[in-house]
């Protein structure tokens, strides 16, 4: 009998931590700690971030799925909700992971520029968004927005441009990311010309982090703009040996000359930030590759 009682009181036991073990999770990490990924994800971009309250937000989505099986290395499997996706502009290395996830994760909130892309990928999109009723938001440069303390200021696209003449890249929505005393820039893949535009909105701010724009595509990234922002650390997601020349060399010699300190995803593989309040440290998931 005593026996008996042991086993059953051992099962009841088991039951009960299984039902409260991911309350317990939530209870046990929640801190001052902001963690952003930068994801391996191939030739894309994708930035999962956790916030200090254990709510997780997504910037893009990258291409084809790569993005789930990115998402699970970092999302505990009782995670079925992103509080946030920002989708910087409607391109494939961008978006197209985005349909996927839609069928995974609750999404409370999408925020988007308005899409002027004519295309199967982004009919697909717009469906994804219908059929699982996303609520979404356009971000202009007077949308800025706070989440679980983190702020969010949106400086492009500017709300009085005409989206619909720009290049798909040039309508990106770009915007720096502040804890407390960290700044992450992420430009999503707007040219040089536009980022030189933004150069009076980040006067005086500390960039920590830069998410490169355009995968350091020669396009972006220009020598004056690098000069005045002065990111001490320098993300470049790419895939290696890609056809487009990713990162241009050019680039990551103006990015190295201003002191940055350079990763990039197809060594590095993804790339995890934390931040406590005081202190950053940067984990690499890969060095070896």
């Amino acid at each position: 009998m005593f026996k008996r009682n042991v086993a059953i009181y051992t099962i009841l036991i088991l039951c009960i931590n299984l039902i409260l073990w991911p309350n317990l999770q939530l209870l046990k990490y929640s801190s001052d700690e902001l963690q952003v990924i930068f994801l391996d994800i191939g030739q894309g971009d994708a930035m999962l971030i956790k916030t200090p309250q254990n709510n997780y937000g997504l910037i893009d989505s990258g291409p084809n799925n790569n993005i789930i099986n990115a998402l699970g290395k970092y999302i505990p499997s009782y995670v079925s909700t992103l509080d946030f996706v920002i989708l910087t502009h409607p391109d494939k290395d961008h978006v197209e992971g985005f349909i996927e996830l839609s069928k995974r994760f609750k999404i409370n909130n999408l925020f988007i520029n308005k899409i002027y892309k004519d295309n199967g990928l982004v009919t697909s999109l717009k469906e994804s968004l219908e059929v699982n009723r996303i609520k979404q938001l356009s971000l202009f440069s007077v949308n800025d927005f706070t989440y679980d303390g983190l702020n969010f200021e949106i400086i492009w696209p500017n709300n009085n441009r005409d989206l619909k003449f720009l290049d798909s890249n040039d309508t990106s929505i770009s915007l720096l990311i502040e804890y407390k005393n960290l700044g992450i820039l992420t430009l999503g893949d707007i040219s040089d010309t536009f980022e030189e535009s933004l150069l009076e909105k980040l006067k005086d701010k500390d960039i920590d982090i830069l998410k490169v724009s355009h995968h350091g595509s020669k396009t972006s990234s220009s020598e004056k703009f690098i000069a005045s922002i002065k990111p001490k650390i320098s993300i470049i997601s790419a895939s290696k040996d890609n056809n487009y020349g990713h990162p241009a060399e050019s680039v990551v010699e103006t990015l190295s000359k201003s002191g940055s300190l350079i990763y990039k995803t197809y060594e590095n593989g993804s790339i995890k930030s934390i931040y406590d309040g005081s202190n950053l440290i940067i984990n690499e998931e890969n060095t070896t590759r």
